[in-house]
């Protein structure tokens, strides 16, 4: 019996030791294909959030969104505390060392908030504006962009460089004729002009399919 009991142990043991052994293989292989979508997955749940305090400010102000565009309208959100974690504002691709200061702005912000001058029902259908995305030179090919009516789509391959690349995409691919593009453009280039291209971080090189 003593013996039997001591080989099940080496068996159970050794099979535990493979185990382990595949499961130190595998996770590498788990993490390269995993951690870009759970990337995609946290700016997504980032810009979700704005989209909410977006609403809550648009019912205590009239039905109208923050009126500055950029970090200084995502800092009136932040101020009147309709949201107040400072890692919200930040999209997962941002590497950049960050400060705070009981403000949100351009040095530790990495989304654009180009909804500045609209209100709820304005234009188009909702479901088309775009009111916020990350910043485009954080990841090149790949941009989550919250809509008027809070919802979150990301696209791929969009070549922008700059937040009015982000826009000029949206206007063709929806409807190009309605004058809310004008201030959503507007809005774009004055993002563009407190971001310049000297303050920017190198974006990511382009990975086909994955962000």
């Amino acid at each position: 019996m003593k013996i039997k009991v001591k080989k099940s142990w080496l068996i159970y043991t050794l099979l535990a030791a493979i185990v382990l052994l595949l499961a130190a293989m595998l996770l590498p292989a788990l993490h390269t294909n995993c951690h870009p979508h759970s990337k995609w997955i946290r700016s997504s749940s980032n810009l979700k959030q704005i989209g909410l305090a977006l609403k809550q400010y648009a019912i205590d102000y009239q039905d109208y969104f923050p009126d500055k565009p950029g970090a200084a309208g995502l800092n009136q959100l932040f101020a009147g505390e309709f949201l107040t974690d400072y890692n919200v504002f930040r999209t997962p691709y941002d590497k950049r060392n960050t400060h705070r200061n009981n403000v949100i702005d351009d040095a530790n912000s990495s989304y654009a908030y180009v909804g500045a001058g609209l209100k709820e029902g304005d234009g188009m259908d909702p479901g088309v504006i775009p009111m916020a995305f990350d910043k485009p030179w954080f990841l090149e090919n790949h941009t989550p962009i919250l809509f008027m009516d809070g919802h979150v789509e990301a696209f791929i391959q969009v070549n922008a460089k700059t937040c009015v690349d982000v826009i000029e995409f949206c206007r063709k691919k929806y409807n190009p004729d309605d004058p809310a593009w004008q201030i959503l453009l507007e809005n774009a280039r004055l993002v563009d002009e407190a971001n310049p291209p000297e303050l920017r971080p190198p974006a990511r090189p382009k990975r086909l399919g994955s962000p």
